[in-house]
């Protein structure tokens, strides 16, 4: 999904924090890696890698603080599995499980990027009064599911 315009400074200006799953081609290694521009940092640490590397998943928390205990929890429930390199010897579906249930445990969200960008729809909508099933007010989005309302089912 293209991101519309003005969408980091959205990020920034809320708070919010990437964070990214990243596997071995072969899937058998995974990291996490918090930042505030999370694919230019999976393409950083993939043009940095040695090895092959796919990004497996991305979510939205609600700031960095959320971000470093989801991190630091990852690195204590999965401990034994990590690596001198900091990779982690755990399959793709665990650590999207573990990430998804500490953000729980811990009283918050995690969410994907077009779930991100239903949240500045809706913010925007709100600061222009736009209705629901007009087109959306920001700029290059495109797609159809913001411009029914279903942007409304993001959780809050």
């Amino acid at each position: 999904m293209r991101r519309p315009q003005g969408f980091q400074r959205f990020v920034e200006l809320n708070g919010f924090r990437g964070l990214i799953l990243i596997a071995s081609q072969e899937g058998a290694l995974v990291r996490i890696v918090s930042s505030n521009e999370p694919k230019g940092r999976f393409s950083k640490f993939k043009s940095d890698s040695t090895a092959p590397v796919e990004l497996m998943r991305l979510w939205w928390l609600a700031g960095i603080p959320v971000a470093r205990r989801i991190e630091n929890a990852f690195a204590v429930h999965f401990g034994q599995s990590k690596r001198q390199d900091g990779w982690f010897e755990v399959s793709v579906a665990q650590a999207a499980s573990f990430v998804e249930q500490a953000a729980r445990d811990f009283g918050t969200w995690a969410i994907d990027e077009g779930s991100m960008i239903a949240r500045m729809d809706h913010k925007s909508r709100l600061e222009t009064k736009a209705p629901i099933h007009a087109p959306s007010p920001l700029r290059g989005l495109r797609t159809p599911e913001f411009r029914c309302g279903r942007h409304q089912s993001v959780a809050a």
